[in-house]
């Protein structure tokens, strides 16, 4: 039996699924807790909230409001609540709150039988263009058992990106993050005034940005942290334009960060745990190092090719560039016993002069690492001092970036 309707909204179906879409991002597919498979819409003055959370990340999104009567705060089931609104286009969608009597057979020890028992629940009714479609959700949760990831939690303004700036960084510096769990703390990006680095111990990026604000308003000290690898995914594919950051460092504690960009806003716990000092393995620049021009086009090809041939043997991963003559070649070169599938070996021409004023005689890096840092197009230098010493590759236009790969025997 239906007490009356709770409270409803009224918004645009495609508004709706697109802040659906990008909170998804924020769920866990495979959690076992029931409200974390759930999103949290709170009805405010001008907008309807939509929030998901995995409990280390949450994503808030905005959707104007057409209507509103009473106040709406439920915690609806993600996938039912997309699904409802998934072909809704731009028709209207009201999701009204009903309160609901239901009856249920409880065992009375007293009198030793079963009888009814009364009890109420919040039914989401989702409305799709004036009746053509319903939907009923029964499974809700009250907004008091929504896990807050920043509960009273009081952020400082800290730095601003404008257009795309802060993903076209992320995305240069993701190659490199580690995936290793053991090394947890390489699971992300290292922000710290000025710049952001990533590192897996085999490779290293570091982009240097111009900060116009080192230290939070009301705080002593700078912000470093370590950006998670699944906050940095959510950066790449959600924030294209501006982007506000906001931080808060609770006591003892790591500090939470804040990204807001058009319509949204990432809150993120960030790694506890102590970035290594990544500066000491960046060798200077010396006039006396080896300096090789390569075309990225022709290197990309080379590397592609070497990556496709020995896509069998996954353990062969070096290769060597090498002097030839006056000109930097690609060799690699392995025998495995008791498979012709896991041997052989591949030699590429770059028409990359090799510096006649040269000792070095060739370096061996991993073709994976080495693949991930050449462009499409355009022109990079391999800077290197010697065989056993990291190699810096410096691409064309991106002369700040500090890109290495380690130095491997092949």
């Amino acid at each position: 039996m239906r007490k009356g309707i709770a409270t409803e909204v009224t918004v645009t179906g495609k508004d709706l699924l697109a802040a659906m879409n990008a909170v998804m991002a924020a769920i866990e597919p495979q959690t076992s807790i029931p409200i974390l498979k759930s999103v949290r819409l709170t009805v405010h003055p001008d907008k309807l909230t939509v929030t998901g959370t995995d409990l280390d990340t949450e994503l808030t999104a905005d959707v104007d409001v057409l209507s509103a009567e009473g106040k709406l705060d439920i915690c609806i089931p993600a996938e039912l609540l997309r699904a409802a609104v998934r072909y809704a286009g731009v028709s209207s969608v009201v999701i009204r709150l009903d309160e609901v009597e239901h009856k249920r057979k409880v065992f009375n020890s007293a009198l030793g039988t079963s009888i009814d028992e009364a009890y109420t629940n919040i039914e989401c009714t989702v409305d799709v263009a004036g009746g053509d479609q319903v939907f009923v959700i029964s499974d809700t949760f009250p907004a008091s058992d929504w896990p807050t990831l920043a509960l009273d939690a009081t952020f400082m303004a800290y730095e601003s990106f404008t257009n795309g700036q802060l993903p076209e960084i992320l995305e240069r510096v993701a190659v490199a993050i580690s995936n290793e769990e053991t090394r947890y703390y390489l699971n992300g990006i290292y922000w710290e005034p000025g710049a952001f680095t990533a590192t897996d111990g085999h490779r290293l990026v570091s982009h240097p940005y111009a900060s116009f604000m080192e230290t939070p308003k009301g705080s002593n000290a700078p912000i470093c942290a370590i950006i998670p690898t699944r906050s940095i995914k959510v950066l790449l594919s959600q924030a294209k334009g501006d982007v506000r950051t906001s931080v808060c460092t609770p006591p003892g504690k790591a500090p939470l960060l804040k990204f807001e960009y058009g319509d949204m806003r990432l809150v993120t716990k960030t790694i506890d745990g102590t970035f290594p000092d990544y500066r000491r393995v960046i060798p200077p620049i010396e006039p006396t190092d080896t300096k090789v021009g390569f075309s990225a086009a022709i290197l990309r090809q080379a590397l592609l090719s070497a990556v496709a041939f020995y896509k069998i043997n996954r353990n062969r991963n070096g290769i060597a560039i090498r002097n030839d003559d006056g000109r930097a070649v690609l060799t690699s070169h392995v025998e495995k016993k008791g498979s012709p599938y896991e041997g052989g070996s591949f030699t590429a021409r770059t028409f990359a002069d090799w510096p006649k004023d040269s000792t070095m005689t060739h370096i061996g890096v991993n073709m994976r690492y080495l693949l991930d840092f050449v462009p499409k197009g355009g022109n990079l230098v391999l800077q290197m001092k010697d065989s056993g010493a990291p190699a810096r590759v410096m691409v064309e236009g991106q002369d700040d970036v500090t890109r290495l790969v380690m130095p491997m025997r092949v």
